[in-house]
């Protein structure tokens, strides 16, 4: 992750990449889009990555708190990595950890 990917937040169940696509190329372009689930939570956020950092601070000016498919949206630049309990997974050869996380 870096400074040109916002977070978006409290979307609609109903909401897909080309409603984000819409909305926030309206502001500049828009490299890629990921839906991920919070491993703590299990809450699906959205990661929009921009072309510039500035493009991505106008998107947080412009749209924390408006209005997209019936539901007023979280819009951030404070992205955290979150990790879920590391889990101990027993295999023939030797002990692994794993963690599952979202971006």
């Amino acid at each position: 992750m870096d400074n040109k990917t916002v977070l978006v937040g409290n979307f609609a169940a109903s909401t897909d990449t080309s409603d984000l696509d819409i909305m926030f190329s309206t502001v500049g372009n828009v490299e890629k889009i990921s839906f991920v689930t919070d491993a703590n939570t299990g809450r699906v956020r959205c990661l929009v990555e921009m072309s510039t950092p500035l493009e991505a601070v106008d998107c947080v000016d412009r749209f924390h708190g408006q209005d997209l498919n019936g539901q007023t949206i979280t819009v951030s630049m404070n992205i955290i990595r979150t990790f879920a309990p590391l889990k101990l997974v027993e295999t023939k050869k030797k002990r692994v950890r794993r963690a599952a996380f979202s971006k």
